[in-house]
């Protein structure tokens, strides 16, 4: 009997198992060393070499996936944030898990481009859309001067409207003597509403209004408002150094198969700040609109003004003015010919009665490039010609400034060339002339040549090869490059990659000197 149900359980499985797609896995694991010298003791780095480890694996089963990811570097006990990298992010049809290190985004104004190691998760069945995250943004530093800082965010709404909360605090007991430390304990709390939605199939809008409490110095004192509800002080605590603001912004993008027309404004108050972003400028008010046309076929214009102005309170002595042009043409009217035309301007002005000349602004800066290429075959050869004409006009019109006007003209070439057999060669070449020269800024001041040769590969295509070298005169010296890479298929799965570099730099004025740089590295695909 014993039998009998142990054939019919290994048959049953048996089917089940042919029934049921197996799982998918893939993955990667490689390992790298680098070296570095320098004969000049003042410009070594430090440390003088470094490795790393990594693993990037996905499992695909048929309702979900995980994937996983590890990266260790021996230079992370020399950097004051986190460089190891550690993440596991299950998926399904409708959500996601991030444990570990991920970079949440959640809108312009709000949380993006600050890594977290913690946790998150983000749901979207259908319409839709929920989001909560938390972790650590920045670890304690004395060299950086930096504590501990925790962030926590919630988004919610569906794929056209959404709610955003996020808080940050920084952790004063993480460094000791905090009381003496430059740098001051922060606090944030940020709240944010956007939408963007489509009407007619033409009209495209997006828009977003923020509100942030930031808090300086965690040290001052607190403070107790009448206007503030009391269960609001249990999870923010206004203190003196305490400031509100705002953020909003709003575009509306016309598209039409003959132009498209952008429009855009914005404002950020000069107290508004969220933590959860890696930088953003505030106390300013920006406007900008664009056309882009289709004036003939395989052509198309465009043209942009925007102006920019901050002094949003009149706290400051004076308003700085930024005025914007922008003009682009890009068309082929021939198939192995393109041309790309662009010009930008823009025109800063801070001036006020009564304010020293130090402190003015009154600057124009002009750039125009053109940049033709050619795409096309001669001699049964394949080649790619690409020119470059890049003009700059700087104008200052306060004269006492350190930075005097300059006009600068950069012309510059470069060529490559596909042989029948495997091999390419590539050509650059670059030069700067200084049209306004002085003693500081001699004529012409900087070149550049580069020759990059790709061999066939050798070793029945196991051995493949690179080689580059350039040569970079200027008026404070000469330097000269070469640089090889060579990569290796031990098998289908392993892989060998060896890079070096050598530069020397010679001149008359300053002391000469020699680097080089070697790395290693192996790779292997698991599954």
């Amino acid at each position: 009997m014993t039998r009998i149900i142990f054939l019919f359980l290994f048959f049953f499985s048996w089917l089940w198992a042919i029934r049921i797609p197996k799982p998918t896995l893939t993955g990667e694991f490689s390992s790298g060393f680098d070296f570095y010298h320098n004969s000049d003791t003042t410009k070594k780095r430090k440390p003088s070499s470094s490795y790393h480890l990594s693993l990037n694996s996905a499992f695909g089963f048929p309702l979900f996936s995980v994937g996983f990811g590890l990266f260790y570097t021996s230079e992370d006990r020399f950097t004051a944030q986190r460089v190891h990298q550690f993440n596991l992010n299950p998926s399904w049809g409708w959500g996601r898990i991030y444990l570990g290190d991920f970079s949440p985004a959640f809108s312009e104004y709000t949380l993006s481009n600050v890594s977290l190691y913690g946790a998150g998760i983000e749901l979207f069945p259908k319409r839709f859309r929920f989001s909560l995250v938390g972790g650590r943004a920045k670890r304690a530093d004395t060299s950086e001067w930096s504590y501990n800082r925790y962030l926590y965010g919630l988004k919610l709404g569906a794929d056209f409207l959404s709610l955003t909360i996020l808080k940050a605090k920084d952790d004063t007991s993480s460094i000791k003597m905090k009381d003496t430390l430059p740098l001051a304990p922060q606090e944030n709390l940020v709240l944010g509403f956007g939408s963007n939605f489509s009407l007619f199939r033409y009209l495209f809008f997006d828009f977003e209004v923020t509100g942030s409490v930031h808090t300086r110095d965690l040290r001052s004192d607190t403070i107790y408002l009448k206007e503030v509800p009391r269960f609001a002080y249990s999870f923010y605590q206004p203190r003196y150094s305490s400031r509100v603001d705002y953020a909003f912004r709003g575009g509306l993008k016309f598209n039409h198969k003959l132009f498209t027309l952008d429009f855009s404004l914005g404002q950020i108050g000069p107290g508004f700040t969220s933590l959860g972003l890696s930088y953003r400028k505030n106390d300013s008010r920006r406007f900008k609109i664009g056309i882009t046309m289709k004036i003939i076929p395989k052509t198309e214009m465009g043209v942009s003004w925007e102006r920019e102005d901050d002094n949003l309170i009149n706290d400051k002595l004076a308003t700085t003015q930024n005025r914007g042009l922008g003009f682009s043409l890009r068309t082929t009217p021939l198939k192995v010919v393109n041309i790309n035309l662009n010009y930008n301007g823009k025109a800063t002005l801070k001036e006020r009665e009564g304010i020293s000349d130090s402190f003015k602004v009154n600057t124009l800066i002009q750039n125009l490039n053109l940049t033709p290429n050619f795409r096309y075959s001669a001699f049964g050869f394949d080649q790619n010609l690409n020119l470059i004409l890049t003009y700059q006009d700087y104008k200052n019109k306060i004269p006492i400034s350190s930075s005097p006007s300059s006009r600068t003209l950069t012309t510059g070439l470069n060529y490559s060339l596909s042989l029948k057999i495997p091999i390419t060669f590539s050509t650059s070449f670059s030069r700067v002339f200084n049209l306004s020269p002085s003693d500081t800024q001699p004529k012409p001041n900087y070149q550049s040549y580069n020759l990059t040769a790709s061999p066939p590969p050798l070793l029945k295509g196991r051995l493949k090869g690179n080689l580059t070298l350039s040569y970079q005169p200027s008026a404070l010296g000469k330097n000269t490059s070469f640089r090889s890479g060579l990569n290796y298929s031990l098998t289908k799965q392993d892989i060998l990659n060896l890079n070096g570099d050598f530069s020397i730099f010679s001149s008359a004025k300053e002391k000469s000197f020699s680097s080089e740089k070697i790395s290693l590295s192996y790779s292997r695909k698991l599954f």
